[in-house]
């Protein structure tokens, strides 16, 4: 058998250690093989900071898309009076004209906790609304539908 030049070892070392670094760097950055998927509990509280992040765009449609259907018939049956009488039709016009403002300026301030069990999550963060110095407490919950997490009772 013969042996390697030095020039050979040195192009083998140097291929290692690039080699090595890509793995190193794959790993840091949380991709490829070493991509971890989001548990239930982070997609669960994605669909609420969807919400408030579609509300903050003044994008009411895209809010009411982050709830169930309960919710939303919920939310128009609330309103039905004063909504027929405005001329307001679904969630996303009355959301705009019952809490537009307020919601928009609502922002998560601290998640505390996100509960998984099964189809079901509730999530408990700290609210801060517009003109209020301190923080709410707010609990939502959620269910997994069609395997999106759709909020079921909003807690604003």
């Amino acid at each position: 058998m013969g042996s390697l030049s030095e020039s050979a070892r040195r192009r083998i070392a140097a291929v290692i250690l690039l080699a090595g670094i890509a793995v190193a760097a794959l790993a840091i950055w949380d991709v490829g093989p070493f991509a971890n998927p989001p548990t239930e509990a982070e997609r669960a509280q994605s669909a609420v900071e969807r919400f408030f992040a579609a509300a903050q765009d003044h994008d009411f449609k895209a809010a009411c898309g982050q709830l169930t259907s309960d919710e939303q018939q919920a939310i128009e049956q609330r309103a039905a009076s004063v909504a027929s009488r405005e001329g307001l039709h679904g969630c996303d016009e009355i959301l705009k004209v019952f809490l537009g403002d307020q919601l928009a300026g609502t922002r998560i301030a601290k998640v505390i906790d996100v509960r998984v069990s099964g189809n079901q999550a509730v999530m408990d963060a700290n609210l801060r609304t517009p003109g209020s110095k301190g923080t709410q407490s707010a609990m939502f919950h959620l269910f997994l539908i069609n395997d999106d997490w759709k909020i079921n009772d909003f807690g604003v």
